[in-house]
């Protein structure tokens, strides 16, 4: 089963995606900080990283979704990035795609969409 990890400070969000994913066959691990994300990284080595650019809520809301990028890619992870957020400007998707991101979703995502964006970067990545 792909493994994905997803990192979201909007707990009702992240148990939705989390329960729909499981559903569909993945194993799906989440965090919350940069923190979490790097604990989580090392212990599950996700297929692939859905991550949200704001992560205002969470218990390090100074790390935003770019600096948890720049941390995983600085731990050796090369693997499939999704950033997901709100943040539409094209500053915004140029920065997650310097950082390495496959992909880049907007808020609100059909989950559906989410699905089909995760399968085809797993694709590529030779995971799925």
């Amino acid at each position: 089963m792909p493994r994905i990890l997803f990192v979201e400070d909007e707990q009702a969000l992240l148990d939705t995606v989390q329960r729909f994913f499981s559903r569909e066959g993945f194993d799906v691990y989440t965090a919350r900080s940069l923190s979490e994300t790097m604990e989580t990284y090392n212990r599950y080595a996700p297929d692939v990283v859905i991550l949200d650019v704001m992560l205002n809520e969470g218990p390090e809301p100074e790390r935003d979704g770019f600096d948890v990028c720049r941390a995983l890619r600085n731990a050796d992870y090369d693997g499939p990035v999704i950033f997901v957020t709100a943040r539409t400007s094209e500053q915004d998707k140029l920065a997650g795609f310097e950082l390495g991101a496959d992909d880049y979703v907007t808020k609100p995502f059909s989950l559906a969409e989410l699905k089909a964006r995760v399968t085809a970067v797993l694709r590529r990545a030779g995971g799925a």
